[in-house]
């Protein structure tokens, strides 16, 4: 989590820009979706089913944050009201994670089951 806040200060810097503003929104979401996805205590990462269930969550993960990007970008309103926007960035945060876990779980146990 540290390196994932530390990764983040140099968007600090440049907040003026007119890529910041997405592009931190992106890292943030990015990273703390893979400190949740990527836990120690979730199955082992060397089988094959954990890795396509992956790719999937992957994708999903990319549609969302594409799509607070081009909000962020084709907006220019929007980041007069951060406190919105992050809360509706945490708020698909929430359920995009709640709909990886439930994906991982689908293929562990369709690999259970073969």
């Amino acid at each position: 989590m540290v390196l994932v806040l530390c990764g983040a200060a140099p968007f600090f810097f440049f907040l003026e820009t007119i890529w910041a503003q997405p592009a931190l929104i992106g890292y943030v979401m990015t990273g703390l979706a893979i400190v949740a996805v990527i836990d120690d205590e979730w199955p082992p990462r060397s089988s094959r089913w954990f890795w396509s269930a992956l790719l999937l969550v992957a994708a999903i993960h990319v549609a969302v944050v594409s799509t607070f990007v081009w909000l962020d970008i084709s907006v220019p309103g929007v980041n007069n009201v951060p406190r919105m926007l992050y809360g509706f960035a945490a708020l698909a945060l929430v359920v995009e994670l709640r709909l990886a876990f439930w994906i991982i779980d689908a293929f562990e146990r369709k690999a259970a089951n073969s």
